[in-house]
Order: C-alpha cells, then sequence, then structure tokens
C-alpha cells in the first residue's frame, strides 16, 4: 500500500467530494426556477421514485440544499475515513446502500 498515491487510496472520496461539489455549484448558479425544477427531478419523492428511481435516487445524493459550505467538509471527513477504514469499494457500496435504505 506504501506505493499507492493518494488519489488512488482515497479514490472514492475525492470523486464524491469533487461531483458534490459539482452540484452545489450548479445549483447555486441557477435561477430560482431553476432551482426549484432541478430540485424536484432530484427528489425522492414517492412519485419520482416510480417513475425514475435510479436517476433521482443518484441525483439527490449531490445536491444539498442548504448549508452549502458544510456539506462538502462533512462529507470529506466522512468519506476519507470511511476510505482509510473500509477502502474504496467497501466504502462506495456502504454509501450508496445507506443512502437507498435512507430514502
Amino acid at each position: 500500500m506504501a506505493g499507492r498515491s493518494l488519489f488512488t487510496r482515497y479514490a472514492v472520496a475525492w470523486l464524491y467530494v469533487a461531483v458534490l461539489c459539482a452540484g452545489e455549484l450548479a445549483y447555486i448558479l441557477l435561477t430560482p426556477g431553476g432551482r426549484g425544477t432541478l430540485l424536484g427531478w432530484a427528489s425522492t419523492s414517492v412519485h419520482n421514485l416510480q417513475h425514475d428511481p435510479a436517476g433521482s435516487l443518484v441525483a439527490s445524493a449531490f445536491l444539498p440544499t442548504s448549508y452549502l459550505w458544510a456539506w462538502p467538509i462533512l462529507a470529506a471527513v466522512a468519506m476519507f475515513g470511511a476510505c482509510q477504514a473500509l477502502g474504496n469499494w467497501r466504502t462506495a457500496v456502504v454509501c450508496a446502500a445507506g443512502h437507498v435504505v435512507g430514502t
């Protein structure tokens, strides 16, 4: 493991935090009407889960709507710690399962 770079050792964490930041940036740049449309599409409501379960589940994982500055920090702490303890693949599986079960 000594030869692995910090990026490959924590690839899932880096990827999640990067996509979360991109989702937040997209949300910030939208108009209020656009934000409402995006959040409606990404909502994990019963209606959306019946018609587009995969899309709404994936999108909702990357679109926090409040405390936008805090989520990347919290996600980084959790994801880097999980990657340290579990590795990349197990972290991805645990996070995906937790998101689905939590929804």
